[in-house]
């Protein structure tokens, strides 16, 4: 019987980007909608959004907000078609300190469930951990493509676990890079560990008060310890 739960973010708390990703976001929103958006998104945050909220902000940018149900759908074929194409030969992504020792310890746990919760789409997120043998380590998820509020994300990716995973209670948490992980997950009633890898300094996340707070993941043993598992 599994006791806990881990949702695990991706960008900036596995894997880091740096442009490799966000190139191929702004280039399908200019093939999808057909205009120059780089201008657009200068002003507009990333970090600890989901995609399905940084292309609504977007389109309302430009007058066209009701144009979103309509949009995101090609928008998210053509990045993950774009971003399949350029990934695993990218030199930019990386995997983060301590990231793969972590999940496999975690992973030799018979009562730890893991389960992903991110701002990312379902299909983007795949592209991306399957590069580094990732994607088959989670079971369940709860995904930004779908879910436009990072908290709801992250319920569906406790609900995903009780359907594929059978998660049925104990201790939720979650492991993120911004002050808008420890939020959303606060939301949820989980407990976090945040992790100082991501665009959100070490003194920016203390301020949100996770229940942990480290540099890195690179400490595998501290971090099982502080987690309870």
């Amino acid at each position: 019987m599994y006791t806990h739960l881990i949702l695990m973010d991706v960008d900036g708390t596995m894997i880091k980007n740096h442009l490799a990703v966000r190139e191929q976001f702004i280039g399908a929103l200019e093939d999808v909608s057909g205009q120059k958006r780089k201008s657009h998104t200068s002003g507009v945050e990333f970090a600890g959004m989901t995609d399905r909220g940084i292309v609504r902000t977007i389109l309302e940018s430009v007058g066209r907000g009701a144009d979103f149900e309509d949009f995101f759908p090609k928008f998210e074929a053509r990045f993950r078609d774009r971003l399949a194409s350029i990934y695993n030969d990218h030199p930019d992504p990386m995997l983060l300190p301590g990231v793969m020792e972590l999940l496999d310890e975690l992973g030799q746990r018979d009562h730890v469930a893991l389960a992903l919760g991110t701002g990312n789409c379902r299909s983007t997120c795949e592209v991306k951990l399957q590069r580094f043998g990732l994607w088959d380590r989670f079971g369940a998820g709860g995904f930004g493509g779908e879910h436009e509020i990072r908290s709801d994300a992250l319920k569906a990716g406790v609900e995903e676990a009780r359907d594929r995973l059978g998660w049925e209670d104990g201790t939720v948490w979650v492991v993120g890079d911004t002050v808008r992980d420890v939020a959303a997950a606060r939301e949820i009633g989980a407990k976090v560990l945040a992790v100082a890898t991501g665009p959100d300094s070490l003194e920016e996340l203390r301020t949100s008060a996770p229940d942990i707070l480290v540099e890195d993941l690179s400490d595998t043993a501290a971090i099982l310890e502080a987690l309870g598992v």
